[in-house]
């Protein structure tokens, strides 16, 4: 099974010899303690990638990844997951607030428009959200790697990249670090 890749705002963390019944205490350990923290877990049982996103130390929602396809799930069904395969590898991803509402809409919408960035011209694309002003998320996918740019009022405001989803550095526009990321691919 191929596992999904998201950016990440740090290294992620895979607590050693995790069970479900040790979740609890994972969790605290990375997100309590007075730690508003922010990021999310993937589990990976057999057949399909779950997730549960964290937002200010609360969980705020969750999906799961089968392949290409996203979808948001209940909370519970991570746990009805992970009680069922009690040992399957576990992994905690930091990320910022930005970041966890960008990947919330990817995992809770359907896309209104895929392309392949070779068949079109990314910067027009842009301008074209810019001068209709709409927000949204775009998500660059690459094998089973997926890069986000969040896009409010339709311009690119925060990219995050796989591997380690660290901004570009801040001098850099947005915009220019994402058309920079997609030529070079």
């Amino acid at each position: 099974m191929s596992v999904p890749r998201l950016p990440a705002c740090g290294a992620p963390v895979a607590p050693p010899g995790v069970r479900y019944d040790l979740f609890d205490e994972v969790y605290r350990g990375l997100l309590g303690a007075g730690r508003a923290g922010s990021g999310y877990f993937v589990l990976t049982p057999p057949q399909e990638t779950r997730f549960l996103f964290v937002l200010g130390g609360l969980p705020c929602g969750a999906g799961r990844g089968r392949g290409n396809h996203f979808s948001s799930t209940l909370i519970g069904d991570f746990f009805a997951a992970y009680a069922k395969h009690p040992t399957a590898p576990l992994l905690f991803c930091p990320a910022d607030a930005s970041l966890v509402h960008g990947l919330l809409v990817l995992f809770g919408g359907q896309p209104s428009v895929q392309v392949t960035s070779d068949l079109v011209d990314v910067q027009g694309v842009l301008e074209r959200l810019a001068a209709r002003g709409v927000g949204s998320v775009l998500a660059l996918r690459d094998r089973e790697q997926v890069h986000l740019a969040l896009c409010p009022a339709g311009r690119p405001a925060r990219v995050y990249f796989v591997p380690d989803g660290a901004p570009p550095p801040p001098d850099q526009d947005p915009r220019d670090a994402l058309l920079a990321f997609l030529s070079a691919r």
